[in-house]
This record gives structure tokens, C-alpha cells and sequence, in this order.
């Protein structure tokens, strides 16, 4: 029988748990890709994706936003073509409708190819899910994930995701691997 008695100045030394070192995630080897510096977002998702074009104004807004603090983007575009022209036209083409200013890759392959094709260190990804939106730190250490987007007409959710984004870019830019604070 264990009998215990409650006292409020009680205190426990617990040792503080040791962090998980975070999965760096490896990007597809574009010259656009490897000029991006410091904290990044990535967003991975296609032109025919709905949630993706629900996405694309809201992170041209954060871009706008976060940008001029040092917050990179790069959109990874999963046409599943098997057609380079025909994706690298797909991307000019989004690019132009949501007036991203940030690069924009075209990532080649079909969907039978969709695990080989996907940033490296990402498990178990879904193209239903997209977009997923990839917070890397300047060490490319995966700091958040978020698959899917809410359409602005359910403010609710909007505003939910919303303030996680922001919520993640802003440890992102607070993180000690950015590179703008280690004079990288």
C-alpha cells in the first residue's frame, strides 16, 4: 500500500531533456536553390493543387512581410508530368499568376516517382496533403511542417494557420542558426 500526503513547497529536480537533434532536409540541386541563405521556407505542391493556389497569395503576403528580415522562400513544383518543358512552363506560369517573386522550381518526375523525388530526410508525404510547407533553419534543420492550407473564406482556420506561420517564421529568423547573425 503507497500512501502519500500532498505539501505545496514541494520541488523536483528534473533534468532538463535532451533535444532531439531536428532532420536536416536535403532540397533538390537547382543553382536557385543553393544561392538562398539563411532561414527558408519551402513550400512543396503543384499548379493543379487548389490548396496550393489558396497558399500561394497568402505566402506572397509573408514574403512581403518576412523578407526584408532575411526569410527566403522556394517553391518546389510536383507537376507529375514527366515532361521538363511542360513543368518549367507550369512554374513560369504560377509564378506569373500569384506574382511570386521568390524562384520557383519545377521538380521532375511522375507520381510513381513521388518518394524518390521528395526533399530528402521527409518520410510518409502525401501529395494530398499539399502544400506542405517546410520552416528550415539556416542549417536546413527541419523546425516546422504544415501540410494543407484553409481557403480565406473560413476565417477561422485562416487565422489559425496564419498566426502558425508567422509564429514559425519568427523562430526561424530567432534561431542561432541563422547564418545573418554568424556573419556567414
Amino acid at each position: 500500500t503507497l500512501t502519500a500526503t500532498r505539501v505545496a513547497e514541494l520541488e523536483l529536480a528534473l533534468k532538463p531533456k535532451a533535444k532531439k537533434p531536428r532532420a536536416k532536409i536535403g532540397l533538390p540541386n537547382a543553382p536557385e536553390i543553393a544561392a538562398l541563405k539563411g532561414p527558408l521556407v519551402v513550400e512543396i505542391g503543384g499548379s493543379w493543387c487548389s490548396t496550393c493556389r489558396n497558399a500561394a497569395t497568402f505566402l506572397v503576403d509573408l514574403h512581403r512581410e518576412y523578407h526584408p528580415r532575411g526569410l527566403n522562400m522556394v517553391t518546389l513544383l510536383y507537376e507529375f508530368t514527366e515532361d521538363k518543358a511542360i513543368d518549367a512552363k507550369q512554374a513560369e506560369t504560377f509564378k506569373k499568376t500569384y506574382g511570386v517573386t521568390w524562384p520557383v522550381v519545377p521538380v521532375a518526375g511522375g507520381l510513381d516517382d513521388f518518394a524518390d523525388i521528395m526533399p530528402s530526410g521527409l518520410t510518409d508525404l502525401n501529395p494530398a496533403g499539399f502544400p506542405i510547407t517546410l520552416f528550415l533553419a539556416a542549417d536546413r534543420s527541419l523546425v516546422a511542417l504544415h501540410a494543407g492550407f484553409p481557403a480565406r473564406d473560413a476565417p477561422d482556420e485562416f487565422a489559425r494557420v496564419a498566426a502558425e506561420f508567422r509564429a514559425n517564421i519568427e523562430t526561424l529568423l530567432a534561431s542561432p542558426n541563422d547564418s545573418r547573425r554568424k556573419g556567414d
